[in-house]
Formats: C-alpha cells, sequence, structure tokens
C-alpha cells in the first residue's frame, strides 16, 4: 500500500515536471518567435528610415542651385563664359499640358517687318520643363527656341530655318546632349582674343557641367 501511494506521487511528480518543461519550451519558443518578429520590425523601421533619407538626400541635392563654372564647358575649352538674362522681343511660353508652347512676337528682332505673329508648336512626344529663346552670334538671324524635356534630352526648333518653311516645329534633339537638368542664356568670349564668341545657351548637368549650344544645333 505504502509504495503504491510512493508510485502514485512519482507518477504525480513526473507528471508535473513534464508538464513544467512542456510549459517552459513553450515559453521559449513564443519568446523567440515574438523576438524574431520584432528583429524583422525594427529591420523593417530601419530599412524605411534609410529610404526616408535617401529620398530625402536626394530633394535636397535636387534643390540645390547648380553653379555655373565657364571652365565647364565639355565641347569648348576656347571660350570665357557669363550667364545672361537678356531678354528678347519674342516670347515663348509653355502651356499647361507641358507637351506644346506658344511663340508670339513680331519679325522686327530678326531684321524683318515687324510683323506680328504667334504660333502653336505641339509635336513633342514627352513633356517640356524649360524652354527659352537662344540667341547664336550676335543677332537674332540664328536665333532657336531650345527645350529642355522631362528626360533630360534637349530639342530645338531653328526660328530662321522654321519660318522659311513655314512649319513651327521642333526638329528633334539636339545629338549627344543629355542627362541636362538646366538650360540658361550665356555670353561666350574668345579666350586671349578681342574678336569672336558671342551669345549662345548652356545645356548644363547636374555635376555643372555644360554644353555649348552654339556648335551643335542647325540654325
Amino acid at each position: 500500500m505504502k509504495n503504491r501511494e510512493i508510485e502514485n506521487k512519482n507518477i504525480v511528480l513526473k507528471a508535473i515536471i513534464i508538464i513544467l518543461i512542456l510549459i517552459i519550451i513553450g515559453m521559449v519558443v513564443y519568446i523567440a518567435y515574438d523576438k524574431g518578429i520584432i528583429f524583422k520590425k525594427s529591420l523593417d523601421v530601419e530599412e524605411k528610415k534609410e529610404k526616408v533619407e535617401e529620398e530625402d538626400k536626394k530633394e535636397a541635392d535636387n534643390l540645390k542651385p547648380l553653379v555655373f563654372d565657364s571652365n565647364k564647358c565639355i565641347n569648348n575649352n576656347e571660350m570665357n563664359y557669363e550667364i545672361t538674362n537678356s531678354e528678347f522681343d519674342v516670347n515663348v511660353t509653355l502651356n499647361s499640358d507641358k507637351k506644346s508652347v506658344i511663340f508670339s512676337g513680331d519679325w522686327g528682332l530678326f531684321g524683318d517687318n515687324e510683323v506680328s505673329f504667334e504660333y502653336n508648336i505641339n509635336n513633342f512626344q514627352n513633356e517640356i520643363s524649360d524652354v527659352l529663346i537662344g540667341i547664336f552670334g550676335w543677332d537674332g538671324y540664328s536665333a532657336s527656341i531650345i527645350y529642355l524635356m522631362e528626360d533630360g534630352t534637349v530639342e530645338y526648333t531653328p526660328i530662321r530655318k522654321a519660318k522659311e518653311e513655314n512649319n513651327f516645329k521642333s526638329y528633334g534633339k539636339i545629338n549627344e546632349v543629355e542627362d541636362i537638368v538646366s538650360i540658361k542664356r550665356i555670353i561666350g568670349k574668345q579666350k586671349n582674343s578681342p574678336v569672336g564668341g558671342g551669345y549662345s545657351v548652356a545645356a548644363q548637368k547636374k555635376d555643372g557641367t555644360f554644353y555649348d549650344l552654339a556648335n551643335l544645333i542647325e540654325s
């Protein structure tokens, strides 16, 4: 009888030990699983934070004003350049659809009779981010409309040629000019020479280097 009681107690004790072991194992598994979730969440938070910081850095870089350095011309090292804010008696306006412009004014700037005109230019495949009138040389004879496209390419309309052909349109992309973020009117003056140079347009990249478009377009 006594032995049976001892056996019963041992069985109960073993059962309790087994139950405690199972509880401990369950707690360990739960804690490990919970920590795994917490660790994963922590990684996700860290990745999101890094992504936000990277996007903020890119945005900050984009907001930095580009410094114009005359020595960073890619295709002409014989000139000294400076930015010019010269105004002309013709206008080009980007429409709200960003795929067309209005070119208007009078032909007096180009040496013709002062006859008013207005053209809608709309044969663009991509959106336009900026547009200006570029004078090449010292007068308006070689002027072109210059378009900075959203994809970083540059298109143009040679005004004299378009007028002669009575076909105001984009004449397409300027070859090899890409990754452009800004277009500016500039004046170039020949280094070590009192002659040469004239107005042009700088097509500037993000790193500050730029193309002098005077030698790259057919006007």
